[in-house]
């Protein structure tokens, strides 16, 4: 929907939402695709900057992926081309000739860049929203129709039917995801559990209690923060309790980032999520690998109203 007609659908009752209190943020969903498919911030960036005010009570859901297609119909013909070449280069990985229908773990290939790709949208203004299966690396089955094809079977078990039907495999609505690099013998919650390097035990459960430590960044005021390296997104939200800068960087190269001194901290910088431990959190000297991430808390208050 444009832009101005954001509220209707909120509902605008004295300031405050009295219709919806949730949409699906598309158009930063769209400058989040581009921008991870150019290696460049930019389009976040300038997102971020033309997000409309939403009324009291009012949120966005965040996402990489939701339950259909990942949607490009607001990008230029050739932004979409773009983000076709990067994440769904062949015909059979497009759909309606607006978006893509893969999942986030073959599209993004490097398991660093899809750290850094959720990192970065838990960091988005709102409420993160994952679509079942992305939090283990599950992948698609292209020769399901259109939307099917990310519509598969959780991927439980190596066992019969994945563990997720004792039913006969031919009964099963859709297949299972069977062959190849995301077959559920080889991607699967009960076999990922163990492993201290999976996505979902050691990086999606640390990121999801640290975001519930983070309440900035649903409620708080995001603004961009100007720094160096052109692959590099800087922001800070700011709330009564607290504040926060992000660091992410979009490109496979390591980087050395100054932040602005006007960047305001009453306490010493405290790192609370990253893609690896750093060993110095100097905010004029920051090391950021690439395809790195860092959650740097610059102020909090003990005030309990931010719980």
């Amino acid at each position: 929907m444009p832009s101005d007609e954001v509220r209707l659908f909120f509902g605008d009752a004295d300031g405050a939402a009295n219709r919806l209190q949730i949409l699906f943020a598309f158009r930063l969903n769209e400058a989040l695709m581009l921008g991870l498919a150019r290696q460049d911030p930019a389009p976040v960036v300038e997102a971020l900057q033309t997000l409309p005010a939403l009324p009291r009570h009012g949120q966005w859901a965040t996402f990489l992926r939701n339950h259909d297609e990942v949607d490009l119909s607001g990008l230029s013909i050739a932004e979409r081309d773009a983000v076709f070449a990067a994440f769904g280069p062949e015909r059979r990985q497009q759909l309606y000739r607006r978006g893509v229908r893969r999942r986030p773990a073959s599209m993004l290939g490097d398991e660093r860049r899809l750290r850094m790709a959720y990192s970065l949208q838990f960091t988005m203004p709102g409420t993160p929203v994952l679509r079942y299966g992305d939090e283990i690396g599950m992948g698609e089955d292209l020769s399901l129709p259109e939307r099917d094809a990310i519509r598969t079977p959780m991927q439980w078990s190596a066992t019969a039917n994945a563990g997720f039907s004792n039913a006969d495999p031919d009964a099963l609505i859709r297949p299972l995801v069977a062959d190849g690099q995301y077959a559920y013998e080889r991607v699967n919650v009960t076999d990922q559990r163990p492993d201290p390097d999976s996505l979902l035990l050691l990086w999606f459960e640390r990121v999801l209690h640290t975001l519930r430590e983070c309440a900035e960044i649903g409620v708080g005021d995001h603004e961009v923060v100007p720094v160096g390296p052109a692959s590099v997104l800087a922001h800070r939200a700011q709330a009564p309790g607290g504040s926060i800068v992000f660091l992410h960087n979009l490109a496979d190269e390591p980087v050395r980032v100054c932040l602005p001194p006007e960047l305001d901290h009453d306490d010493h910088p405290v790192e609370v999520f990253s893609d690896r431990e750093y060993q110095c959190c100097d905010l004029r000297d920051l090391e950021l690998d690439g395809y790195g991430y860092r959650w740097i808390r610059l102020r909090r208050s003990h005030d309990r109203g931010m719980r």
